[in-house]
């Protein structure tokens, strides 16, 4: 009979009767002994001299070396088998890990950010919010095409991501100069209709906005299909990819959202005709200035 634990440089351990080993988990028992103290508690089997599998009694069916308990990285499907609690808790703390990435991400201000910033000045609450879910939904485009190696794709054609990108800055620059237009033309309209009155435009509109400023951006495809395969391997469940796209779409449209109900609350000292016409004509320099910004980036 030899030692129950794991002894380093990957040498054989061999137990031959499992209900006789001190430390061997039983059905129904908390692991102790040395085996214990392993990352993913394991219960230990192995093959008697002439190499047969061990009967219900516990004699020995399988031999086990250091190396082939995972501790880290791809192999932990193979913990799935070992230890199914530790397995999920390995799930779950690689989602909260992408959740966590995702918002760091979010928070800095980018084109999403500017838009949804202006739909809720200049619509209201419901505007912006529709715009975060516009955002959203791009996201979740992005993510898919990622998986499916569209993203992949596009990043490495230069032709691609040049129209991609030229197409996204044209049309970042085209929402930017129609808000800097508005400021100038809405001055005496804004006047005259006092603080609350808002810009023409409904959630459809706002939707639209959010969801094309995403879908036409190339960086939100590199960002996508760079992040995600830091977070998945080869053993790692068909379903993770799609969670950790659902996790970042979660993550992009509460920030938004939060950004939309803040700024809305704020809307009133801020919708006052001089203060509006400032915040339209900063928003649309912002947003021109994101899609210059595009326009000579490089993949």
């Amino acid at each position: 009979m030899c030692s129950t634990g794991f002894p380093l440089g990957g040498a054989r351990v061999r137990v031959n009767h499992l209900n006789r080993v001190p430390g061997i988990q039983r059905p129904g028992q908390r692991m102790t002994g040395p085996i214990s103290r392993q990352r993913h508690p394991a219960v230990v089997t192995g093959v008697d001299h002439r190499g047969h599998r061990g009967g219900p009694l516990g004699k020995v069916s399988k031999v086990w070396k250091l190396s082939d308990v995972p501790r880290s990285g791809t192999g932990a499907h193979f913990a799935a088998r070992l230890s199914p609690c530790c397995y999920r808790r390995g799930m779950f703390a690689t989602l909260i890990a992408f959740a966590g990435v995702s918002l760091l991400a979010t928070l800095i201000p980018g084109p999403d950010t500017a838009v949804v910033i202006k739909n809720s000045l200049g619509r209201g609450r419901r505007s912006a919010i529709a715009t975060a879910g516009g955002c959203s939904t791009g996201q979740v485009g992005w993510g898919l095409a990622s998986i499916a190696g569209i993203a992949a794709l596009l990043a490495t054609s230069v032709v691609a991501f040049s129209i991609m990108k030229w197409v996204g800055a044209l049309y970042l620059c085209y929402i930017g100069i129609r808000s800097l237009i508005s400021a100038v033309r809405s001055g005496g309209a804004a006047e005259a209709a006092g603080p609350r009155a808002a810009a023409p435009g409904g959630a459809a509109a706002s939707y639209r906005d959010g969801l094309l400023t995403n879908a036409l951006n190339p960086k939100t495809a590199l960002f996508m299909s760079a992040l995600l395969p830091q977070f998945t391997g080869p053993g790692d469940p068909a379903w993770l990819p799609f969670a950790l796209v659902a996790v970042t779409a979660v993550v992009s449209f509460a920030c938004m959202a939060a950004y939309a109900l803040v700024f809305a609350k704020i809307g009133d000292v801020l919708r006052r005709p001089v203060v509006r016409r400032t915040v339209d004509g900063a928003m649309g320099g912002v947003l021109v200035s994101f899609g210059v910004g595009l326009a000579f980036s490089q993949a």
